[in-house]
């Protein structure tokens, strides 16, 4: 792969460039460069006792970079050396990182506190610490502060007064964990595979379900105030949230922008869902979705539109066609391309 400089990736006026970078064997010094960009003036330090023979290997992918070095974005980063390394550095004020060692061995910390060798999750402006030994192949999941704010808002119901802080120590052999971590990295395949411009709708509901499953599995400051949020909603909510469903399906709207709706927390909303409908939130909203894809294919057939199955598909998010046809041959007793057919 083609190397990319610190200079290269930011040399942006009125553009975005696309986040697919790659770090392939270079000096410490051009790792330290790279890094460096990442993080508060005075707050980075990376060293080796190979210093000079050392070399490093960056993978970092999903998304796009905004212009300026100040963009936050949901992405994935995999990094090992075929040296030691001795890494400190504070994170920036609007990321939540969570870093986990995959192979080899290293010792976390946070603020100053040693987790020991499995992961850690970041806060804003925590100060990490990351001593690892060679072939040490580390991967963190970069998520902006905004996204954990909003959600964490809409599941208490209220503004919070304080940033949501997560307990740092964080296993990667618990399988919930593991499982969220390929998440994260299914989401870059996604961008990878061009799934922005397919169906930006999808790829939206994807880095929503990454924050909210986070919350859920890992606990943090704002958990008890999460689970007071759960008395029965009222029939009154329930509509609004209904009727939000209704007019924004073609948006990559969340659980959390129900409720938000609604004027309900997450939790209730679910409930509320679940003793109306017989169904979650989520999957009320799948069957609004297919109930236009399936008005669109209609109208395709009876001459007053234009279109393809994949592109109406794709337009109310349902980017796995194989299984889009099947649930809508069970749904209306024919296949997509039947109905398109008139």
């Amino acid at each position: 792969m083609t190397e990319m400089t610190t200079a290269d990736a930011w040399d942006v006026e009125h553009r975005a460039i696309p986040l697919s970078r790659v770090l392939d064997g270079v000096s410490l010094e051009e790792f330290r460069a790279d890094l460096g960009a990442y993080n508060e003036p005075g707050s980075f330090h990376l060293d080796s006792s190979d210093a000079k023979t050392a070399r490093f290997w960056l993978d970092r992918d999903g998304g796009e970079i905004p212009t300026g070095p100040s963009g936050i974005w949901t992405n994935f980063t995999e990094v090992w050396s075929d040296s030691d390394m001795e890494l400190r550095w504070r994170a920036h004020p609007e990321t939540y990182i969570v870093a986990t060692n995959s192979s080899g061995a290293a010792r976390l910390g946070v603020d100053g506190e040693d987790l020991g060798s499995e992961g850690l999750v970041l806060g804003p402006e925590q100060l990490l610490t990351d001593i690892a030994t060679p072939h040490t192949r580390q991967r963190s999941v970069t998520i902006p502060i905004v996204k954990i704010i909003e959600a964490t808002q809409v599941r208490i119901g209220d503004t919070p007064r304080s940033l949501p802080r997560f307990e740092p120590a964080i296993s990667p052999a618990d399988p919930t964990v593991a499982a969220w971590l390929n998440m994260a990295q299914d989401f870059v395949e996604a961008w990878r595979a061009g799934l922005p411009q397919h169906s930006p709708l999808a790829l939206g509901h994807f880095e929503q379900a990454l924050v909210h499953i986070l919350l859920d599995i890992q606990p943090h400051s704002m958990s008890a105030l999460d689970a007071r949020h759960l008395t029965a909603p009222t029939s009154t909510s329930l509509r609004r949230a209904l009727a939000f469903c209704e007019e924004h399906a073609h948006e990559p709207i969340s659980v959390a922008d129900m409720a938000a709706a609604a004027g309900l927390g997450v939790r209730q909303l679910q409930r509320g869902f679940q003793a109306e409908l017989g169904v979650g939130p989520m999957a009320h909203l799948s069957r609004v979705r297919l109930d236009h894809a399936h008005q669109d294919l209609r109208a395709v057939g009876q001459g007053r539109a234009t279109g393809t199955v994949t592109e109406i598909a794709y337009r109310w998010g349902f980017y796995h066609l194989s299984r889009f046809a099947e649930r809508y041959r069970r749904t209306y007793g024919c296949t997509p391309s039947q109905t398109l057919r008139g």
